[in-house]
């Protein structure tokens, strides 16, 4: 989770799966040409969705110091069940 700043993705190629929300209980796909906006303080876990075809994309953030202000949330991964 950030929690001071927005970060916004455009999936370039490939596909990607994201859980989010409070839990990681939502689930979103991206797929190229997609955009989406993560709001500061949203929880989020995203991930390739293939083993074999990398997911590639542009990610921008709010915030030129953006790793410090990650946080880090004790949440299991919902997905590791559905891999």
């Amino acid at each position: 989770m950030h929690e001071n700043h927005e970060s916004a993705v455009y999936v370039i190629s490939g596909e990607a799966g994201m859980w989010y929300g409070e839990g990681l209980r939502q689930h979103m796909w991206m797929r190229a040409g997609d955009f989406a906006l993560i709001p500061a303080n949203v929880p989020h876990l995203p991930y390739n969705a293939s083993d074999t075809i990398p997911c590639i994309g542009l990610i921008a953030r709010t915030d030129p110091s953006e790793q410090e202000s990650v946080t880090l949330l004790d949440i299991a991964d919902p997905g590791v069940a559905q891999r």
